[in-house]
């Protein structure tokens, strides 16, 4: 069997994407790094590594994943093992406030477009038994005001991992989500403009009503400790080539929290956020 393995990624361009590509590319991998604009297409095509080829790819679009798929299906060299679902929005809002459109576009590509991405992928992936990796959040865990929509998406991303990870085990295909806290990329510029541009568009009025919120939501990503990109690309590399990897990956005092928070009780949970936002409110 040929054992030079190629790995794809979508989501590549910057933050866990790029610095899976550039780890990866680093333990012998052949990477196809997933971008959806030529600008990052010709950035990574710069970068020096040899063994990253970057392939335009936009998840939501039948088109790109058909062609990505031709491309990686024909290269004889390397042994298709591996998909990385790491693209993804990272904006969200109150309920009441987020535009539905909004909230489809988040699951049209935390969601949908990892299942087009997963599905047309399986076939050779069962056939070389490789490893599927999900990339979702401390969000997957737990939710919060202003977190709902974002939320919905990665609890709804867990929950096909689980399915997919039991369906894929009678073919010896190890299936693992790895659930960072915050991490540093430029999502997080890309989520203040959009919180920026919600807030413009809203009634005041509105606004008004869920002041507290929005207040105590301000003051918490200004104290929001984020970790560095490589601590989940580590986390990706060993559910790539551990023998036993797994199930879930915890990245993070965030993710670690968020996950201990989701085992009390509702109420007490509850209780505990809603008081400490109100704290950080009257700070």
């Amino acid at each position: 069997m040929n054992n030079k393995r190629s790995i794809l990624i979508s989501g590549a361009s910057t933050g866990i994407g790029r610095e899976c590509a550039l780890l990866l590319d680093k333990q012998g991998f052949k990477v196809f790094a997933g971008v959806r604009k030529t600008s990052d297409f010709e950035a990574l095509t710069l970068s020096g590594n040899r063994n990253i080829q970057p392939v335009i790819l936009d998840v939501c679009k039948d088109k790109d994943v058909r062609s990505v798929i031709k491309l990686v299906s024909e290269d004889k060299t390397y042994r298709f093992f591996g998909l990385i679902n790491n693209a993804g929005l990272g904006i969200s809002g109150l309920v009441e406030v987020m535009p539905f459109e909004e909230f489809k576009k988040l699951f049209e590509v935390n969601l949908f477009g990892v299942h087009r991405l997963t599905r047309a992928f399986l076939p050779m992936i069962r056939k070389n038994e490789g490893r599927i990796i999900n990339i979702g959040s401390s969000s997957s865990f737990f939710s919060g005001p202003a977190l709902g929509p974002y939320a919905a998406t990665k609890f709804a991303l867990r929950a096909y991992t689980d399915a997919l990870r039991m369906e894929m085990k009678f073919f010896n295909v190890f299936v693992s989500l790895v659930a960072p806290g915050p991490v540093e990329s430029a999502i997080w510029d890309k989520a203040q403009v959009y919180k920026e541009k919600v807030r413009k568009n809203t009634d005041p009025e509105l606004l008004e009503v869920y002041n507290t919120f929005l207040k105590a939501g301000d003051k918490l990503l200004d104290k929001v400790e984020l970790i560095p990109a490589m601590h989940v690309a580590n986390a990706v590399l060993h559910g790539l080539i551990a023998r036993k990897p797994k199930y879930v990956y915890l990245v993070g005092k965030n993710a670690k929290m968020a996950h201990f928070i989701s085992k009390i009780p509702q109420k007490w949970s509850d209780y505990l956020f809603l008081s400490r936002w109100q704290k950080i409110v009257d700070s």
